[in-house]
């Protein structure tokens, strides 16, 4: 049982705030929350924190303006890529997640060495790094010459926080766009509060983040700087690999699995549970879930991307039909309804939570909590972190 912390206690005595929006304890809520459903303080949070995130949104959409403008120079490589998005759009069609989803082929060999970075200190255990070859092959045949370029992106890499009587229940963690650093990841998910909760954690690291990118790029450039094709292949690399983790955790005795990962982790976690079973779990955390709307609608991104592909037969509605291929709303949920748990921010403006609202209905309505603030500030966070530690117990994932 997690100790009782300020976070996460059940002890009654919660503020009407942290009521307010999220009532829906034990069962699932009839009705996404809304921001008319907030206190005054909360409706304040909500447009506040909004307004940073156009902010922030602004910064990070013309960083990928810059990182594509190359590309729209090399007419040829991009009616090329027009032809491949038709064939992914075929496959999002056939929403046929066995033939979209192949599994890991045979065991993977993970090399582990010890990780001093910051972890659990105080707690019994211990904090590892891993990594193992990727055997992903991408789902198109023409595109795995120019995919097996990226050299660095077929080592994944993942960092495991274990304790020394384990291994026990593993919750996966994904990091969002941009995101990667363990040290952010360790405070934005309170590992340290999970871990003292009596559970191992495997932090993973996405296709083209941290070690996976090209030396001298920013993280998760490569999504961007060689075409949509690249960008829907390094999604179903970075599900290849999850599932690839999972094998290998099971492999190792970890009785359960448990997964939770924000904004584009969050997209990740959802698709997860689209495809893999074996989760206990699955809480996408302010996902994205409809990833060509998305980057349709970011300024100055959206129309360099409307106009600049459009020209070369890749319009908005072919772009979003591609990327609908590993989207979790192509596919129904593997996991029943009480192991989903959706979390999203109303003041949102980088996933904006229409996207969860969708995948809320998608999924049948689970359980779902939705905090008064942007993209990364999670205003009153103890409210769904003591949420989510009651859901954690309720699927029987226990020390």
């Amino acid at each position: 049982m997690p100790p009782a912390d300020p976070a996460t206690d059940d002890r009654p005595g919660d503020r009407p705030a942290d009521r307010s929006a999220h009532s829906n304890d034990p069962q699932p809520t009839r009705r996404f929350p809304r921001v008319a459903d907030l206190p005054w303080r909360g409706r304040f949070a909500v447009h506040a924190s909004g307004v940073a995130d156009v902010a922030l949104r602004t910064a990070g959409a013309s960083l990928i303006s810059a990182t594509l403008a190359p590309l729209l120079l090399r007419p040829d490589h991009l009616t090329a890529q027009a032809d491949l998005l038709r064939r992914y759009a075929a496959a999002a069609d056939a929403a046929d997640p066995q033939a979209t989803f192949r599994p890991p082929t045979g065991p993977a060999e993970v090399r582990v060495t010890r990780d001093t970075s910051l972890g659990p200190a105080g707690v019994p255990g211990s904090r590892r790094s891993l990594r193992m070859d990727s055997r992903y092959e991408p789902l198109l045949p023409e595109a795995r010459e120019a995919y097996a370029a990226h050299r660095r992106n077929a080592i994944a890499w993942a960092q495991h926080w274990s304790h020394d009587d384990g291994p026990r229940p593993t919750v996966v963690v994904v990091h969002g766009f941009m995101a990667s650093p363990y040290w952010f990841n360790r405070v934005f998910f309170a590992l340290p509060w999970l871990y003292a909760s009596g559970y191992d954690l495997l932090q993973v690291t996405m296709p083209f983040h941290g070690p996976r990118k090209a030396v001298g790029e920013y993280n998760g450039a490569g999504l961007f700087r060689h075409g949509p094709a690249t960008m829907v292949e390094a999604i179903l690399h970075a599900v290849h690999d999850l599932r690839a983790w999972i094998d290998w955790l099971l492999g190792e005795g970890v009785p359960q699995v448990g997964m939770t990962g924000l904004s584009l982790g969050g997209y990740l976690t959802a698709t997860m549970a689209a495809v893999d079973d074996r989760l206990c779990f699955a809480i996408p955390n302010a996902p994205v879930t409809d990833l060509g709307a998305l980057m349709s609608s970011w300024q100055p991104a959206g129309p360099m991307v409307r106009r600049g592909l459009g020209r070369h037969g890749m319009d908005a509605d072919l772009l979003q039909r591609a990327m609908a291929v590993h989207s979790p709303l192509t596919y129904p949920a593997v996991l029943d309804r009480d192991r989903l748990f959706v979390i999203a921010g109303l003041g949102d403006r980088l996933a904006p939570p229409s996207h969860a609202h969708r995948l809320w209905e998608h999924w049948g309505r689970p359980r779902v909590h939705a905090y008064p603030g942007n993209h990364v500030l999670h205003v009153e966070r103890s409210a769904y972190l003591r949420r989510v530690g009651r859901f954690i117990r309720s699927t029987g994932f226990a020390v």
